[in-house]
């Protein structure tokens, strides 16, 4: 990282509810992300992965604690900002207490739907926080100010800085618009303004997640290091594929990618690649505010940009074929290592 900031606020984050779901605490890992996107927001766009990867194995009752979980968290960080009335507490109260007895009631028609009850009921009530508060009087100007707010203010161009992204290099060489209509739609598809090409970005970005999420739930029964660049493609997609991004953005795939380590020399060698393909932007940045300093460098730089887009768009495909082929020589193990055990606190588990 060239420079001091805040983006390094996401990696703890990051990387423990990748530790948490991998070790089986599906809840605690969605909790993780759910205090985390309150320091920064990208991760909101890394945390559906996380649902997806146990969905895709079919285990939907992980996926509903991940939920859970960020539900959860998000809701406590939140409450203080929320300004918590006496109306506001009363409705919540009522509002949990209906839930509780809805699933007293409804748990007698299935032993499977009473183990995931604690999950369950965090997760109602945690939407029953964010669904009720702004109506009763609950302050949401966190949410605007935050998120709202910050996504406005740069949703003019694709191209942020000298971020060498695909759609900035389409912007520059073809004037096309975050806006702009790429491919006009029937109005009765409720889309007034058809396919824009943020909006094409922006699917090409959440296929490729979903990929990812595919590849980790083929690898993780089997123990391959190869999810190890399932954990790693998102971060290299988000920078490479949705629109304003900037270019420090990117320093979030090269710090992950130290993990491909284990896949052996080619994963280094990617990762070298990844932690360049993060420092020229960067480092083109701090000369652009000091042009008497490193000509030479500078033109460099400058020459390589278009070189630096198609080598991160090729890092991406080949982050996601290798989370998605297996290895041949690998077996099966009998049980799934995220697969949760029994004991004498697998009650306790039962949250997490």
């Amino acid at each position: 990282h060239c420079w001091p900031q805040w983006d390094v606020w996401v990696l703890p984050f990051f990387l423990g509810a990748v530790l948490a779901a991998s070790t089986g605490w599906w809840f605690l890992a969605g909790a993780l992300l759910g205090i985390g996107v309150f320091f920064k927001g990208q991760l909101l766009m890394i945390a559906p992965f996380f649902v997806l990867w146990p969905l895709f194995d079919r285990r939907s009752e992980s996926a509903l604690r991940v939920v859970s979980g960020f539900a959860t968290a998000a809701a406590a960080v939140a409450a203080p900002w929320v300004a918590l009335t006496p109306a506001v507490q009363r409705w919540l109260i009522w509002y949990v207490l209906g839930t509780a007895l809805l699933l007293v009631l409804a748990a007698g028609h299935g032993r499977r739907l009473l183990r995931e009850a604690p999950a369950l009921l965090l997760l109602t009530s945690a939407t029953g926080f964010f669904l009720v508060a702004p109506r009763v009087g609950g302050s949401m100007a966190w949410y605007i100010v935050a998120y709202v707010g910050g996504a406005e203010r740069y949703n003019y161009h694709m191209l942020k800085g000298f971020a060498a992204t695909l759609p900035g290099f389409l912007e520059q060489c073809f004037h096309w618009a975050p806006r702009g209509v790429l491919l006009p739609l029937p109005t009765w598809l409720g889309l007034h303004r058809g396919i824009t090409f943020e909006g094409l970005f922006t699917v090409l970005y959440f296929a490729g997640l979903a990929l990812c999420a595919f590849g980790a739930a083929r690898q993780a029964p089997r123990r391959d290091p190869r999810i190890l660049a399932a954990f790693v493609a998102p971060w290299a997609l988000l920078y490479t594929l949705m629109p304003f991004m900037h270019e420090r953005y990117l320093v979030w795939a090269a710090a992950t990618s130290t993990l491909l380590v284990a896949l052996g020399a080619r994963g280094v060698i990617v990762s070298v690649i990844i932690s360049l393909c993060a420092w020229a932007p960067m480092v083109r940045t701090m000369i652009y505010f000091r042009p008497g300093f490193y000509f030479h460098l500078r033109q460099f730089l400058v020459s390589i940009h278009t070189d630096l887009i198609w080598i991160m768009t090729a890092v991406c495909a080949i982050l996601v074929g290798v989370a998605l082929t297996r290895r041949e020589d690998r077996t099966a193990p009998a049980t799934s290592p995220a697969s949760p055990d029994t004991g004498l606190f697998s009650w306790f588990r039962r949250i997490w």
